[in-house]
């Protein structure tokens, strides 16, 4: 069973899973137990800010504030405070990309590729 996603989550797991060739379900499992880990760490004291960690990007500081009633529909919408701190990682990797300068993902990339191609050419 899997959690619903949205167009362009869906989209973004389809993407992965072709640039990894990992499987797309593998893949959403993957987000899915990210989210898990998520809620148990907001679970432990949801009235204080808990911070989220992102990989590659940095963190994510969440804070339940209140409930609102919707007067339209009547249905409850929930307040929440969100922080973001991008990694330094991050920022530099951006930074690359802005200057055009050689960045780790192009190396990652390239070692990905002539793995996938010493394989192919020994089988």
């Amino acid at each position: 069973m899997f959690l619903k996603v949205d167009e362009e989550t869906k989209r973004v797991i389809e993407e992965i899973s072709a640039l990894s060739g990992i499987q797309r379900d593998v893949v959403r499992e993957v987000w899915e137990f990210t989210l898990i880990n998520w809620i148990e760490k907001i679970t432990r004291d949801p009235a204080k800010l808990t911070t989220l960690t992102v990989p590659h990007l940095g963190q994510v500081g969440v804070k339940y504030v209140n409930d609102v009633l919707n007067e339209t529909d009547g249905t409850i919408d929930t307040q929440v405070e969100a922080y973001l701190s991008l990694s330094p990682a991050f920022r530099t990797l951006v930074g690359d990309i802005f200057d055009e300068k050689r960045n780790v993902i192009i190396d990652i990339l390239q070692s990905k590729i002539d793995t996938a191609l010493s394989t192919v050419t020994e089988q």
